[in-house]
């Protein structure tokens, strides 16, 4: 495989985040995490450093294939910000955010679900085929006993063409 190198230069003016989308034949996609303050210089080992941890939780988790597919659609990875003076947060979760054309959604992934918490995302979750609503979260189980990663894709599909400004179901 051939890598190309692409080099884009931004004014400063725009507002927003700004979001390359590569269409076409991609061998392997590769997910950047960043937060508020940009890219993380460890996103590439920090990201696969999360996947493992779930991996070695539970080694037949479907994480890593919800993951990749997620990334592969446009959704942006994030790792836990450290706190309390940490150099690494000891949460095991990724926050993968989607901007679309109309609105911004947010999930989490654990070792066995895709979680939504934001009240928006929870309204359009729950109404989703696996759904489970749980204390404060929704949560739709991609491994596990009850998991189905077809649930967990559908799940956030309904949420990438709301935040497209789709009608869920569409």
């Amino acid at each position: 495989m051939n890598e190309t190198e692409i080099h884009i230069h931004l004014d400063g003016q725009q507002d927003g985040p700004v979001h390359l989308f590569v269409h076409g034949p991609v061998d392997e996609v590769t997910a950047v995490a960043t937060d508020d303050d940009g890219p993380s210089p460890d996103a590439e080992h920090d990201l696969e450093s999360m996947l493992a941890r779930f991996e070695a939780f539970d080694a037949t988790t479907a994480v890593r294939e919800l993951f990749h597919q997620l990334t592969a659609q446009g959704w942006t990875a994030l790792t836990p910000k450290p706190r309390g003076g940490r150099t690494k947060s000891e949460a095991a979760y990724l926050r993968m955010v989607f901007v679309g054309t109309e609105n911004k959604v947010r999930i989490y992934l654990n070792t066995t679900a895709l979680i939504a918490s934001g009240q928006g995302e929870q309204a359009i979750v729950k109404e989703m085929p696996g759904a489970q609503e749980k204390s404060r979260d929704v949560y739709v189980y991609h491994s596990g006993p009850n998991g189905d990663i077809a649930n967990a894709l559908a799940a956030a599909e309904a949420l990438r063409s709301y935040a497209d400004g789709e009608a869920v179901g569409s």
